[in-house]
């Protein structure tokens, strides 16, 4: 988000990089908003798919524009396209990969770890929001601005598939049922077994929300 103006600047896009981030801003909070309606409707694992696969899309437009920018590639006929990526990812970002680790954190966990649990992974994200802000700058320089956004898709691809493959349903179940699921992925998993497997879910469900702060 703090880089939003240099990204609409550097792909010149034919909206002032001002109107661009402002244009962001206004999909995020609807995003957000609609969030609200569709995760008991569709479910906390559809909307994370959804979420992940819109931002890799999002990421991989990018990364080939800037891509052909790089190699003077005429693009000035598809200018608009960066500004549907970055919309397309900040829409999907706020739908699912935004919002759903801290309510899948709450529903995994239980009520004497929650907290323990949130307040270790709030500081993870901290940590790792703070280095994706110092070092974005950085890689920029280091290996060109489509690479960076290359790199942010792999994190994405990484938090689809774990968010097919880990992540589990928990809408409508209680505690107990989310726990029985997850004990049931091993032979007779151990209570802490299973702490472990959901403090993974939530960790990895971080880091694909630590990319938004690119």
């Amino acid at each position: 988000v703090l880089y939003i103006v240099n990204i609409f600047a550097a792909a010149k896009t034919s909206i002032s990089p001002q109107l661009g981030s402002i244009m962001y801003a206004g999909v995020h909070i609807c995003g957000c908003w609609l969030s609200t309606l569709m995760v008991d409707k569709f479910g906390r694992r559809p909307l994370m798919f959804l979420s992940t696969l819109g931002m890799a899309i999002g990421y991989f437009i990018l990364g080939i524009y800037f891509m052909l920018q790089s190699t003077l590639v005429d693009v000035s006929q598809f200018r608009w396209l960066p500004i549907i990526a970055i919309l397309l990812y900040g829409s999907t970002y706020s739908t699912g990969a935004g919002p759903l680790p801290s309510v899948i954190a709450n529903e995994v966990f239980n009520p004497e770890l929650a907290s323990i649990c949130n307040t270790i992974y709030v500081i993870t994200f901290g940590i790792l929001s703070f280095l994706v802000m110092k070092l974005f700058p950085t890689f920029k320089h280091a290996v060109s601005l489509h690479n960076v956004f290359f790199g942010l898709l792999v994190a994405c691809i990484v938090g689809f598939v774990a968010s097919y493959f880990v992540v589990p349903e928990t809408k409508g179940k209680s505690i107990e049922s989310i726990r029985n699921e997850l004990q049931s992925t091993g032979n007779e998993v151990e209570t802490k077994e299973a702490d472990d497997i959901a403090m993974d879910i939530v960790t990895i469900a971080r880091l694909t929300q630590s990319c938004e702060n690119k």
